[in-house]
């Protein structure tokens, strides 16, 4: 029998409890690529076209279809790019601190 020891325990509790009660996604509240600085994209053709640019740089770069939609789970090349994969909840809270640019 392996004796584990008593820190490693104690870091996996504390490890757990930081995400305990975070889950804030709900049915019908999928994830969705928003801009880190919390700029709206909706109704500014600047913003959807730097979006487009984001993906499309993804994709050159081999990132699959799936990831660059947000669907395929978090892609690192659209966080370069300023993007978040969040819920529209999960991204409302967190940027109602956040002063808009």
């Amino acid at each position: 029998m392996r004796i584990i020891p008593i820190s490693l325990i104690a870091i996996t509790v504390i490890v757990g409890g930081c995400s305990a009660g975070t889950n804030t996604r709900v049915a019908g509240d999928l994830p969705i690529w928003e801009r880190a600085d919390c700029q709206r994209s909706e109704g500014n053709p600047e913003l959807q076209a730097d979006f487009e640019k984001a993906k499309a740089t993804c994709l050159a770069r081999g990132e699959s279809a799936a990831a660059v939609a947000g669907t395929g789970g978090n892609s690192l090349c659209m966080n370069e790019q300023g993007y978040v994969l969040r819920t529209r909840t999960e991204h409302a809270a967190a940027c109602q601190s956040t002063p808009r640019q």
